[in-house]
């Protein structure tokens, strides 16, 4: 809290102004009596000479101290976000993106990366994506849209466009990742591309790669692997047996979390890179991170293969609470696993539908 005052005592917070300012202490004291424990608590940091007077009388415990937190953090949003878990105000970056977050929270002394549960609970795409929107950046990016400008980080900051693949396969999962908030909610629609010669090809590269659609779907089981739980996408299930199954644009749906995907798995022709490929983007490749490509170290030669197109639909819901079980329900974890879709609210198609109705982002 001592840092909280330090950023409120600056300038004219220091100086009181106004009628209440030139008030009998007497009628003053009259006033605060009306006033809720939060209020008065958040009454007490406009200036020293209120918070001399009402110091003795602030007691603020459970409800009443996150109520004043969340009171900071809208009128502090541009410096301070409220950790739910930590019940505490932290420090963030405006440079912070979901690539780099975890490196940056480590360097910030301030921040409660090390013993704060919510860094756990990240979206990700794969075991080895550098890719990961924890509940810190999904709130961040919601005060922003809440309070306005300039608090908290703008949407732009969660888009990224990249490819993953692993050492052993030099074929990429090429990913196409933008968001929107409809209705106060953040949503995301993730464009997954694959590209092969044929199933065998797509077979050898699931044998070293686990790529997901949402916590529970993986796009195929490498062989001798449990499924822990996670569900196989039905036209991809046969890849071992060299089989892939065409569709186009088929609906499915996860019966765990708010996710809705088409897929389309079709014979194109072959070109000088995968399609799909963006020209520049991210690279996650195991461990690390490379920031731009070259196109032409992935050409492909020119012949009928298969793409694998799936484009996925997130809601992530109003990111205010951790608790929250659709945002639970999309960061790993056994509550993720064991949680159920209600279809009858939010019935296959639903999470598309709802993207679709807004235009803008």
């Amino acid at each position: 809290m001592g840092q909280v005052l330090s950023w409120l005592w600056k300038g004219h917070f220091m100086r009181p102004t106004g009628l209440l300012s030139n008030t009998p202490v007497e009628v003053f004291l009259l006033i605060s009596e009306q006033l809720s424990a939060d209020a008065l608590a958040a009454l007490s940091l406009t200036c020293r000479s209120f918070y001399s007077i009402l110091k003795a009388r602030i007691q603020l415990h459970g409800t009443d101290r996150e109520a004043l937190l969340l009171l900071l953090e809208k009128d502090l949003g541009d410096k301070l976000y409220y950790c739910p878990f930590c019940s505490r105000l932290h420090p963030f970056s405006p440079s912070w993106t979901p690539v780099d977050i975890n490196l940056k929270a480590r360097e910030n002394q301030s921040c409660c990366y090390e013993r704060c549960p919510a860094w756990g609970q990240a979206f990700r795409l794969s075991h080895s994506s550098q890719y990961n929107l924890g509940y810190h950046l999904a709130r961040l990016v919601m005060n922003r849209h809440l309070f306005g400008a300039p608090n908290g980080l703008p949407l732009d900051s969660l888009h990224r466009r990249f490819v993953e693949f692993q050492d052993y396969d030099t074929r990429p999962w090429n990913q196409d990742l933008s968001f929107k908030i409809v209705d106060n909610e953040l949503f995301l629609r993730a464009v997954h591309v694959f590209y092969a010669r044929d199933s065998a090809s797509f077979a050898a590269a699931s044998g070293h790669q686990n790529h997901y659609i949402c916590p529970h779907i993986i796009t195929a089981v490498p062989p001798g692997r449990n499924l822990y739980g996670l569900n196989e996408i039905s036209e991809l299930k046969d890849h071992r047996l060299h089989r892939l199954i065409p569709c186009r644009e088929a609906l499915r749906h996860c019966s765990r979390c708010l996710t809705d995907f088409q897929i389309t798995v079709e014979r194109v022709k072959g070109c000088e890179r995968p399609p799909g490929t963006p020209q520049r983007g991210w690279i996650s490749h195991g461990s690390r991170v490379h920031r731009w490509y070259e196109v032409e170290s992935y050409k492909t030669p020119n012949t009928i293969g298969w793409q694998i197109a799936i484009i996925a639909y997130h809601q992530f819901g109003s990111c205010r609470s951790p608790q929250d079980w659709k945002w639970k329900a999309m960061s790993p974890g056994i509550e993720s696993m064991t949680s159920r879709r209600n279809t009858v609210d939010y019935p296959p198609g639903a999470v598309i539908r709802k993207w679709k109705q807004s235009i803008r982002p």
